[in-house]
């Protein structure tokens, strides 16, 4: 909107921030200037007296902005009435200063729609002149985009049906018209804009008539009203499959086809915020039939294109991004739908682990080393002492067995006969007397309860694991954004090594092991109660126990400017606080899975239905299975054995004494 396009349209515009004032001056106002003669000049000062006491009535407390479009009479007055009434001059810009308009769009549409320190905004348009220019100047002003502004119109009573439903005031709730009688306009009509109480559709009702000799005796408020009834009104929807937020089949293989909705969350949630507002609805797919991508100039594809472009009024499930939201509005956020990571369930660990899994391998490593230091250690103070005394002692490799036979709780039946080495076998023998206990009651409880490989639970797991894959389906829209805009160095990593396969590809390589699928959780725990989870209720699929939420949730998106936000906001609220969502989500996902259970020929092709819980983690007893660690031990032992006395044989050698 640049300064050329300014100046020819608006004259003067003015703020006035409506300050608490007494009651009777303003009352004392309108007497005194409602007594003139009836004169062309003594009618527009008493048609600007009346409209500047409605103002002070409708608009008290707000920021008021007048837009005139040439010279009125009128206007001048409404403006000296004002800062009569209220005791004060205020500040106003004309074409001619053109300090309103050198200063560009922003501070024009500064000064149009007042600072968040105001309750309320009103607008006050001057249609005595030329009506074009000023609905011009709002169609880009944004005004559709303040659909609880306080609109005042004051023109002839012809335009008046044209005025009201202007597209630049689509959106408004509260506009009301003071029509000034055609010839003798002697007389004001006042009527109100309403936006659904012709069947559903804009009307226009007749407020109150008031006669300029005698004043009006009361101005009733048409700006108190709440939208609670939309009196039937169709509403436009786009929506796109996601079950289980939202399901439906297509009515035609067109596309931006309509669709009858199935059983789903979304689904419930309109048909009670349906029945609650008294409204109709038809819903179709966007037509490109995806969730939206930004182009340049700032458009949008998709759903969030269609509520840009004003194609449709809201639309069911989507994610509300930063970018998206300066093409749409979004109603309450209902629920989150976080990315998780669905895994094979970890397998058991084989038996003949059962021996070395009591310790991890850090404790397996300080065990060995402080073995082995000690045997030197040990052989080097018998050494000392050797020299000191001049008796023999063992050799390094005897000493190396001793202290592992002390550990093992066998040692030899020599000790050594220095006092400094029994200091040290003493303190040997304590630490495998408490290293002994600790791996004998560890021993017992891994096998009874079997362990298990790691789980697959964060996206640090993945990127550590050797050889481990993982990807998901195509990524759109917020999914694609919350990886690429992420700074975390993991996440980063994911994505770089994420593989891309469709859903049933993804399943089956998951099943198979070593590779995980990357997926929201709505979607994840529709699949997994559908396909793989058997009568029974096992299921071979783990879900990570940590969730990485997708931006701020999952809601509904508007078009920008909606005038009935607040009142599905304050619906979906109600469904929030009494615990509907959370129930019908899960209501929905179970209603669905005994539906496909019905259905025979889809439970004898699920490979699912065949596979074996392997999941009990409850005690189980011993058996010579558990045991077989052991007996590996005991057998390499002896192969061990068998070869260093075939070594004897066939090499002799002069061992260590």
């Amino acid at each position: 909107m640049g300064q050329g396009l300014l100046r020819p349209w608006v004259l003067a515009a003015f703020l006035v921030s409506a300050v608490t004032g007494a009651r009777e001056s303003m009352s004392q106002f309108v007497k005194i200037n409602t007594g003139k003669a009836d004169g062309d000049g003594g009618i527009s000062e008493s048609v600007g007296a009346m409209v500047a006491e409605a103002l002070l009535e409708w608009a008290h407390g707000c920021h008021l902005v007048l837009i005139q479009a040439s010279e009125s009479q009128i206007s001048g007055h409404v403006t000296r009435a004002i800062s009569t009434a209220l005791g004060r001059r205020f500040s106003w810009w004309t074409s001619g200063q053109g300090a309103f308009f050198r200063r560009g769009q922003d501070y024009v549409k500064h000064h149009l729609w007042g600072e968040a320190a105001f309750p309320c905004r009103a607008l006050l348009l001057d249609l005595t002149g030329n009506a074009t220019r000023i609905f011009r100047f709002l169609e880009t002003s944004g005004v559709s985009l303040y659909p609880e502004m306080r609109t005042v119109l004051v023109g002839p009573q012809h335009q008046m049906e044209a005025a009201l439903q202007h597209p630049s005031l689509r959106n408004a709730i509260h506009a009301v018209y003071l029509a000034l009688k055609d010839g003798v306009r002697k007389d004001v009509f006042a009527y109100r804009r309403c936006l659904y109480c012709d069947h559903g559709e804009m009307g226009v009702q007749v407020l109150d008539q008031w006669q300029l000799n005698s004043g009006p005796s009361r101005f009733p408020s048409p700006f108190s009203e709440e939208i609670n009834d939309f009196m039937g009104h169709n509403f436009r929807i786009v929506a796109r499959f996601y079950f289980p937020t939202i399901d439906y089949t297509r009515d035609t293989d067109e596309t931006g086809t309509t669709v009858t909705l199935r059983d789903s969350l979304n689904a419930r949630m309109l048909v009670a915020i349906a029945a609650k507002l008294n409204f109709t609805y038809v819903i179709r797919e966007p037509k490109d039939g995806e969730w939206g991508m930004l182009l340049e100039g700032g458009n949008w594809t998709g759903l969030v294109g269609t509520l840009q472009q004003e194609e449709a009024d809201f639309s069911t499930t989507i994610t509300p991004t930063a970018p998206r939201l300066l093409a749409m509005e979004q109603a309450r956020i209902y629920t989150r739908d976080p990315f998780v990571i669905t895994s094979m369930k970890p397998r058991r660990l084989p038996h003949f682990l059962a021996l070395v899994t009591p310790f991890t391998g850090t404790v397996w490593l300080i065990l060995a080393i402080s073995i082995f230091l000690t045997g030197v250690s040990l052989f080097v103070l018998l050494r000392a002492w050797s020299h000191l005394s001049g008796k023999p002692v063992f050799s390094l490799s005897t000493t190396l067995f001793f202290t592992w036979g002390t550990v093992l709780e066998d040692p030899p039946t020599a000790p050594p006969q220095s006092s400094t080495g029994r200091v040290v076998v003493i303190c040997l023998a304590i630490l495998s007397v408490v290293a002994g206990s600790g791996y004998r009651s560890s021993l017992v409880a891994h096998l009874t309860v079997q362990l298990r490989e790691a789980e697959v639970n964060t996206f640090h797991d993945l990127t550590e694991r050797k050889g481990w894959r993982w990807g998901s389906e195509l990524l759109l829209g917020a999914s694609r954004s919350y990886f690429e805009l992420s700074t975390d160095p993991v996440i980063q990593e994911v994505f770089r090594r994420m593989e891309t396969h469709d859903l049933d590809e993804s399943m089956e390589m998951v099943l198979q092991g070593g590779y995980s699928f990357i997926t929201t959780k709505f979607q994840n725990t529709a699949v997994v109660a559908l396909r793989y989870t058997n009568a029974l209720g096992y299921s071979p699929i783990h879900t990570s126990r940590v969730e990485y939420p997708k931006f701020a949730g999952t809601s509904w998106g508007l078009r920008r400017g909606a005038p009935f936000r607040r009142q599905i906001t304050r619906a979906m609220q109600q469904q929030i606080e009494a615990g509907l969502i959370d129930y019908w989500l899960g209501d929905v996902v179970k209603t669905r899975v005994i539906e496909e259970r019905k259905d025979t020929n889809k439970v004898q092709k699920n490979a699912i239905w065949d596979y074996k819980p392997d999941d009990d983690n409850s005690r189980v007893p011993l058996t010579v299975s558990h045991l077989q660690g052991g007996f590996y031990l005991l057998f390499l032992g002896h192969f061990i054995a068998l070869v260093v006395f075939v070594g004897e044989k066939c090499c002799p050698l002069r061992l260590l004494t």
